[in-house]
């Protein structure tokens, strides 16, 4: 009987102080056991099968109070540590290659499904599509641009980002079962435009002939006639918009016009724009009425999006150089202050929400009692 006190005494303290790896079930049913419960009354309690409970207590008669707690298990070593890969070693990879990377690393082997994991999971790098880089494009690209800027953005000049798109009425490709291509006869229109850095008025101008010297020349005096002042233009390199006759009228126009360094487009804020607007087209592609209300959608674009922000953080010098700082910072205040107000509007129309549905709810209650 002292035994069997004194066992009871050391399972009622284990369950009490819950040591780490105790089975606090197993004690549990044990205890009852030893109080001369039968096994189905404890299995019912415990809301386990009676066959578990039977094979506890044959446990604890060989074992002891051994038996009480979860046997470590030692399984496997590791082979990869995790923290030791950090997220810049794995950014601009596809799974496949960081995959060959951890391999590499760690000199093991492992399944796609790990290094997902690992990546998407662990690290929480989200999917991006990369941005094409071209070879020849140099590689101090940005100082290029950086000594052109420089003397050339001067205080009252107005600067502009340009380029030519051809935008066609037809639905995105992307992610697609491969189909046996079909020429369609798709409408298309090529677009000029340019969007301002800090002052000045975009232009926008579509055309269904193809863009040459003289339709560039059309754009040039459509420009000046929204915007007055001394204009810096920055576009790309095309053939069209270096020779003679462009450089001249450019000139008559009081236009500067500043090329990119080569092969760099992701200099061009313009680009930007085309890219949504691209996807807006896309996904009204069934509406054959998409094309002509491109120009709404190109201004409400502008004016909807900041494109300028990383352009102006990137080469904050040089604008901090040739724009006085009054100009600077009240860009920067507009823009803060658009932010703020847009999300104090969203905190009133929450609290009106909230308004709105305790006193419906009190109109509403009283109708139902009748």
């Amino acid at each position: 009987m002292s035994v069997l006190r004194t066992l009871k005494r050391e399972i009622r303290k284990l369950i009490s102080k819950k040591p780490k790896g105790l089975n606090e079930t197993k004690a549990r049913a044990i205890l009852l056991h030893l109080e001369g419960m039968k096994i189905n009354e404890i299995a019912k309690i415990l809301q386990v099968h009676p066959s578990t409970v039977y094979r506890w207590v044959k446990e604890f008669e060989k074992e002891g109070e051994k038996c009480l707690f979860y046997k470590q298990r030692k399984g496997r070593n590791k082979k990869i540590n995790e923290r030791e890969i950090k997220v810049e070693e794995l950014q601009g990879k596809t799974i496949w290659e960081a995959k060959a990377y951890i391999e590499e690393k760690f000199n093991v082997k492992i399944s796609y499904v790990t290094a997902w994991r690992i990546a998407r999971k662990r690290l929480k790098i989200p999917y991006i599509k990369p941005y094409k880089i071209d070879k020849k494009r140099p590689i101090d690209a940005d100082n290029i641009l950086r000594e052109r800027l420089r003397g050339v953005i001067k205080k009252g000049v107005k600067v502009f980002f340009m380029d030519e798109c051809g935008i066609r009425h037809d639905p995105s490709r992307v992610r697609r079962l491969g189909l046996y291509i079909v020429k369609a006869d798709y409408p298309s229109v090529n677009v000029l435009a340019c969007i301002p850095l800090f002052d000045g008025k975009p232009c926008f101008m579509p055309t269904y002939s193809n863009v040459d010297s003289r339709v560039f020349v059309e754009f040039l005096y459509l420009l000046r006639v929204g915007n007055s002042g001394n204009i810096v233009l920055i576009l790309d390199n095309a053939k069209f918009h270096k020779n003679a006759y462009v450089f001249s009228v450019a000139s008559r126009l009081s236009i500067t016009l500043l090329f990119l360094p080569p092969y760099s487009p992701d200099l061009n804020l313009i680009e930007l724009v085309w890219k949504d607007l691209k996807r807006w087209v896309n996904t009204y592609y069934h509406s054959c009425y998409a094309l002509e209300f491109i120009e709404d959608e190109f201004y409400y674009l502008v004016s909807k999006g900041n494109y300028t922000r990383y352009w102006i953080k990137k080469f904050h010098d040089v604008l901090e150089e040739g724009i006085s700082m009054e100009k600077f910072f009240s860009s920067l205040f507009s823009y803060l202050l658009t932010s703020f107000i847009k999300f104090y509007l969203t905190i009133v129309q929450a609290f009106l929400n909230v308004f709105l549905y305790f006193v419906l709810r009190e109109v509403i209650s009283p109708l139902k009692l009748l």
